[in-house]
């Protein structure tokens, strides 16, 4: 049995109360709720893939009020989808099974991140837990076979125990088979078509991973990329159809990404692409057609993605995909190779599932579904501008401000920072964006030192001692704000969810003036009492990230927490496995102790998660009546 550290039971033990709410809070966010809805209610959909006949997509999509599993028809997209799979608890993969008759799929519970991976027709019936077993396996990805329909490949860790364990057993029943054990944090990147041969990403750090191969028959595994004595960032890899070819998305451990073809036995390399434009681009997908004749790759421009479609043996460019300025995730191609699914979204446009056609990059909808709040927003300005660091380097912000309004009008500003710490904020839909902009707040997203799709150098620009110079950012991009004719300069809010909860935390502690209130999720307050609770791969992250004991301590915003003088709104899943409820108490705590206002809200069906309807209106609902009690 598991040992609960003695910090983390005392803190257990000792948890602070949710806030209560008055009759007339609850009547405002009940209005505030309303308005909230119609936002929240245009849904996402993603993560699309085509049966092989080409007749049925396979989406996940959030309409219901979490993350859930549906099958449409391909050719009629305005029919209504049939849900499969989802609820009470989310749905977070799916793929259809290689002979078409069932979808196979990852759940939770309450978001505690313990996935079981699950099987059902498609149509939804007859569900089977494929790995009822072991409760304490974390299942973290699965892989189909081409050309071995029976066989289902994933990956599992134990909670609290090092490593990743690969496990092979057969779609229909029988026992998981254990093939290779490795001592990392690993992911499934690609499975060769005949089911013989895995290729797993090896996660050294948030920057530096290792393509590793396995052979599933004799559970060996050999280092395939970068070569012995070598680091790099590999963000995808994946196998040529006949597995003669392996392709890695990786840095080189510098500031240029290239998509590389090694040759699967020999590992000498073949073709390359360079991601040239901009230079500072990471490439984080790869699709391959059947035929092998194509290669698609995602480009992180850092504010923005791109698409773009290659020649499969040259890899020389053939087009670019047509789509909007904003965010692009692959999905595969369609089993004739002429077609390749995305994922798309833009400021305007809620995340969407489409088709682009591989000879033209010309890309439609594969869901047309109506959205009817959407008509009545405000409209609102999207910019990309850059704010000018203490030292020089330029920070690139999106900058999202209400449209309409009087030329002399100052805005409240939310400065939104995303989490990580390795990440970036493109520009997409974020149902956040829009209802707070729909309330006449203007909403900064800055690309901080340390954001990725800005080079490599800008990503570990923030690691370890560097950290206190990505605190000095948070003031570089209030300042910039200040001297914005938009902007109220005494109403800037810090907001922020995990390590972007850590930045509005350390901004609150550090630059006490600069900031009228903040907002925080699931933050880090607490890091070196976080590594001593944390799972070993979070583990090797905070350390990485920032640093020894001495180093953990000087960057915890929990030291300076009787330096905060700007209410606070907290948010925090009950199951969260990452940063537990212990974090946000403490700071909660120490906030109530001085008499300093704080709004605490604990969504007992969440983990490191807001991923039902209910939890995000009441938290909109709540952060817009805390912010608007403090702006006035």
């Amino acid at each position: 049995m598991r040992t609960i550290p003695c910090l983390l039971l005392l803190a257990t033990l000792s948890a602070e109360s949710p806030t209560p709410l008055s009759e007339a809070e609850k009547a405002r966010d009940k209005a505030l709720m309303l308005k909230a809805a119609a936002i929240v209610d245009a849904f996402a959909n993603y993560g699309a893939s085509l049966s092989n006949d080409g007749k049925r997509v396979l989406f996940g999509s959030d309409r219901g009020g979490l993350p859930e599993i549906y099958v449409g028809d391909a050719g009629r997209p305005g029919e209504a989808p049939r849900k499969i799979a989802g609820g009470p608890d989310r749905v977070m993969s799916a793929k259809f099974t290689r002979d078409g008759k069932h979808v196979v799929f990852l759940m939770d519970k309450g978001g505690d991140e313990r996935f079981h991976i699950y099987r059902c027709r498609v149509d939804g019936t007859g569900t089977v837990d494929l790995t009822p077993t072991g409760p304490l396996h974390h299942r973290d990805g699965f892989l189909l076979p081409r050309r071995s329909p029976s066989t289902l490949v994933y990956t599992g860790h134990v909670a609290g125990a090092p490593g990743t364990t690969l496990f092979v057993r057969p779609l229909e029943g029988g026992e998981p088979r254990a093939v290779y054990t490795d001592r990392f944090d690993a992911s499934p990147a690609d499975i060769s078509a005949d089911g013989t041969r895995v290729l797993l990403l090896r996660d050294l750090s948030m920057s530096d991973q290792i393509a590793v191969e396995v052979d599933l028959v004799t559970g060996r595994a050999r280092q395939v990329y970068p070569p012995e004595g070598r680091r790099a960032g590999i963000r995808a890899a994946a196998y040529s159809p006949d597995a003669s070819r392996i392709f890695v998305a990786t840095d080189e451990g510098g500031e240029q990404d290239s998509l590389v073809a090694l040759d699967a036995r020999t590992l000498a390399e073949g073709a390359r692409y360079r991601a040239d434009d901009p230079p500072t681009g990471r490439m984080t997908d790869i699709a391959v057609s059947p035929r092998g004749d194509l290669v698609a790759v995602a480009i992180d421009a850092g504010n923005h993605s791109e698409a773009r479609i290659l020649h499969g043996r040259s890899f020389a460019p053939v087009i670019p995909v047509k789509t909007l300025l904003g965010t692009i995730g692959l999905g595969s191609f369609s089993a004739d190779g002429k077609s390749l699914v995305l994922t798309a979204s833009a400021p305007d446009s809620p995340t969407d599932v489409y088709l682009a056609d591989a000879a033209s990059g010309e890309v439609k909808p594969l869901r047309d579904d109506k959205r009817p709040g959407l008509g009545d927003l405000p409209p609102v300005a999207v910019a990309i501008e850059n704010a000018t660091a203490f030292d020089g380097v330029a920070l690139p912000l999106n900058v999202h401000v209400p449209k309409g309004t009087a030329p002399d009008q100052k805005h409240p500003v939310i400065v939104l920072f995303h989490g990580g710490p390795s990440g970036s904020t493109t520009l997409y839909w974020d149902p956040l964006f829009r209802f707070f902009t729909s309330l006449g707040y203007a909403v900064v997203a800055p690309n901080i030192r340390g954001s990725t799709g800005f080079g490599r150098a800008f990503e570990l620009a923030d690691n370890r001692e560097k950290r206190a110079d990505a605190i000095k950012d948070l003031e570089a991009v209030n300042m910039w704000i200040r001297r914005q004719s938009w902007a109220d300069p005494d109403r800037i809010v810090p907001f922020g969810a995990s390590y972007g909860g850590y930045l509005v935390l350390m901004g609150l502690t550090r630059q006490p003036a600069l900031w009228r209130a903040g907002v925080e999720a699931f933050g880090l307050s607490d890091l070196k009492a976080l590594l001593e609770s944390a799972d070993p791969r979070l583990r090797n992250i905070i350390l990485d990230e920032f640093g020894d004991t001495r180093l953990l301590e000087d960057l915890s915003p929990i030291r300076d927490i009787d330096k905060i003088r700007a209410p606070l709104f907290v948010y925090q899943g009950q199951n969260d496995p990452r940063v537990p409820r212990a974090q946000a108490d403490t700071v909660v705590r120490g906030l109530r102790r001085r008499g300093i206002p704080v709004e605490y809200m604990v969504a007992p069906d969440e983990g490191h998660s807001m991923s039902r309807r209910e939890n995000m209106l009441e938290f909109f609902a709540r952060v817009a009546r805390f912010l608007d009690d403090r702006m006035k």
